[in-house]
């Protein structure tokens, strides 16, 4: 997840925080497995700013992403807004 933070000050420390964020997924499945720490879209997300290998946008805004959650663990209970 990355977040929009402006820096206001060092010390004191301050911060502003953005109320929305963006989710950014890597264009091939992660995983840890040795063999795939050379693989660069395996690991990072910055190179999904162009379409994917689906040929699809792989970003996604802050409110559909927390419905998506939210629908896929509403069995277990659990709500993204309840995670901290």
């Amino acid at each position: 997840m990355r977040y929009v933070v402006v820096l206001k000050s060092l010390f004191p420390l301050q911060l502003y925080v953005c109320n929305e964020f963006y989710i950014r997924f890597t264009n091939k499945v992660f995983t840890m497995a040795e063999t795939t720490f050379h693989e660069y879209d395996s690991h990072f997300t910055v190179n999904n700013y162009a379409k994917g290998e689906s040929g699809d946008w792989i970003n996604m805004r802050c409110w559909p992403f927390v419905e998506e959650f939210d629908k896929e663990y509403e069995a277990r209970g659990i709500k993204f807004d309840q995670i901290n």
